[in-house]
């Protein structure tokens, strides 16, 4: 592409401002599925916002303050190769806390085996009673909070290590303030009571958890970022990573999957015990009927609730396993589930609500040089089998197979910063983000149709269209075929309005964390665009802790907006928007959730 230095340039400028407001979850997102530039921009970012974080405990926990910045490092490293397994990429401050704790704690280690084989220290460094009167107890405070209980630790991260103020972090939390300074509290007073059991003296909690001579990252930060991109596509052994940073990272790595191990093997064992007890109550409580009825019952549920993965192994035209691919299950979906590819293709992704009938999987592989960018599709079937949900699939990704050019307006002005996306029935195949000129390039497999093209931005407003005529019943039509497809489209969002739902639940309290989708009909279109065929996340809003969603970019000139929730765990008939309503309230119904998600026929 001609003037490709100057236009990359040019989009670091544009795109640079926009990615500090993106939350967590879509830096990550952007930093697995970009490419290039994007990529890059991502990951920086969340270094740059998580960084001094990281950088308080490595300094708190080592007294070297070269040791402090490869843990640093590490920990950034660690980020980069587990990013596209995090399940929950919204609480990624207080996974990067318990990281930076267990990278630190590995780096004094390592140190004190290498001083106890060599004798003496290896570098001239000032004691820790020198540096600071308080380093014993700031190495102990964050490895004391990493053992709180979750519902302690989190708010003591959030108000105390990054500042946040309480009622912000009680939104973020989903909490009432009330509930949130008394987490606080109790919290404040575990972590001074487990201090004191080490021996130290504690005062005010307050400057521990702070470094009192803060250094700005400047090129730290930079340096992590380059050498965490290194380490996802090149490995320990490549030589771009120093070998004992590499082999820093690596070690912890090994940490996590062993714990995440012993805790699979917990849940399994208490699963058992579980089971076994069941039976026995069950038993005890027959009233003399038959002893081997219960535990059948118990035994048949125990393999309808057996977790589902979808499996298989993603190759190249010739046939080769592709490593470090990048695997959405039910992709771009409130559901969706993120994985990577092994060293042999292989994945295994967690089924969202246990079934995985006609979820699909989409595959996305960046290799740059003569490889480029792959992408692979793949479908089930519905009223699947167990047998046939558990087979391992094979999934071919190859050279693009169509690329739609689309530009995005609001009257005369083109719109930067929309989410566009291609749709198909039951699922999404390619998004992107627009730039400061309301174009964005969105990539889809070859063997795809897209049906619709989709684009909203909050506050602005919400556009569709159609690819190809509908079926004689209204149904989609055949849409537009993936392969060797190119084409311009341009979107317009129109005026937008607003509308709050209030969920409550039976008893009336608030519904925190309940997602509802809005199903839109726009005006002059022949049909409405139906998000649950597509099961797209853009067309949905998350009750907050008070229990209402938020829809800040519908339509005005829509003729039908009907709202309803898109959950296992609650039911409600929808609401009917009316033209200059702003507000309702929907009292929610709780459903049989394994009547819903009841796994697969056995045969």
């Amino acid at each position: 592409m001609g003037g490709g230095s100057a236009n990359g340039a040019l989009r670091t400028l544009l795109e640079t401002g926009t990615m500090g407001a993106l939350s967590d979850a879509r830096l990550i997102e952007r930093f697995v599925v970009g490419i290039d530039q994007d990529r890059e921009d991502a990951f920086a970012a969340l270094v740059g916002r998580h960084g001094p974080m990281v950088r308080g405990v490595c300094r708190r926990m080592l007294a070297n303050p070269a040791d402090a910045d490869d843990a640093f490092q590490a920990v950034f490293l660690i980020l980069a190769r587990k990013a596209g397994t995090l399940r929950r990429a919204e609480g990624l401050k207080p996974w990067l806390h318990g990281v930076a704790v267990r990278v630190a704690k590995e780096s004094r280690r390592r140190s004190e085996r290498i001083r106890a084989r060599e004798g003496g220290t290896l570098v001239d460094v000032p004691s820790p009673a020198v540096r600071d009167d308080l380093f014993e107890l700031r190495a102990a405070v964050d490895e004391e909070l990493e053992r709180l209980p979750k519902r302690y630790r989190e708010p003591l991260l959030l108000c105390e290590l990054e500042g946040g103020s309480r009622r912000e972090v009680a939104r973020r939390l989903g909490l009432a303030e009330g509930t949130l300074s008394s987490r606080l509290s109790r919290g404040r007073s575990l972590l001074r009571d487990r201090l004191t059991r080490r021996g130290l003296t504690v005062g005010s909690l307050v400057p521990l958890f702070h470094e009192p001579s803060a250094v700005s990252l400047g090129p730290l930060a930079d340096a992590s970022v380059r050498l965490s991109l290194a380490f996802t596509t090149q490995g320990a052994g490549a030589g771009a990573v120093p070998a004992g940073l590499a082999s820093l990272a690596e070690g912890v790595l090994r940490m996590l999957a062993a714990s995440k191990l012993r805790s699979v093997v917990l849940a399994a064992a208490v699963s058992l015990c579980a089971l076994g007890l069941t039976a026995g109550l069950a038993r005890g409580f027959s009233g003399g009927q038959d002893p081997q009825a219960a535990p059948a019952v118990v035994a048949k549920k125990a393999k309808t609730e057996r977790p589902l993965k979808a499996r298989g192994v993603v190759v190249d035209e010739e046939g080769r396993p592709i490593a470090g691919a990048e695997v959405r299950l039910d992709p771009y979906s409130l559901n969706e589930r993120l994985g990577v590819t092994d060293a042999d293709g292989a994945f295994a992704i967690p089924a969202p609500q246990n079934r995985l009938d006609f979820k699909a999987i989409l595959v996305r592989f960046d290799g740059g040089g003569d490889d480029g960018r792959k992408l692979g599709f793949f479908q089930y079937e519905s009223d699947l089998t167990r047998q046939q949900a558990e087979a391992p699939v094979r999934i071919v990704a190859d050279r693009i197979g169509g690329v739609f050019n689309v530009v995005v307006y609001n009257g005369p002005d083109q719109v930067a910063g929309a989410t566009i996306e291609a749709a198909a029935p039951f699922t999404v195949l390619g998004q992107a983000t627009t730039n400061n000129n309301g174009n964005a390039f969105i990539y889809v497999p070859k063997n795809t149709r897209t049906n619709w093209l989709v684009a909203r931005k909050d506050g602005v407003g919400y556009g569709y269209m159609e690819l190809g005529d509908p079926g004689p019943n209204g149904e989609p039509g055949p849409g537009v075929a993936g392969r060797n497809y190119s084409s311009l489209h341009i979107l317009g969002l129109g005026d937008s309005r607003t509308f709050r739902v209030r969920a409550l639940e039976p008893d009336g309290s608030p519904a925190a964390g309940v997602p509802f989708i809005a199903r839109i009909h726009k005006d002059g279109y022949s049909r409405p665009f139906n998000p649950v065929l597509s099961n797209s996340r853009l067309h949905a809003a998350t009750t907050d802790a008070e229990g209402v969603a938020t829809f800040n970019w519908l339509p005005a000139d829509a003729e039908g907006i009907r709202i309803f929730p898109l959950s296992d765990r609650y039911g409600h008939g929808g609401i009917k928007v009316a033209d200059g309503q702003t507000e309702a309230t929907a009292t929610l119904v709780h459903l049989e959730t394994n009547e819903i998600s009841a796994g697969h026929r056995d045969q």
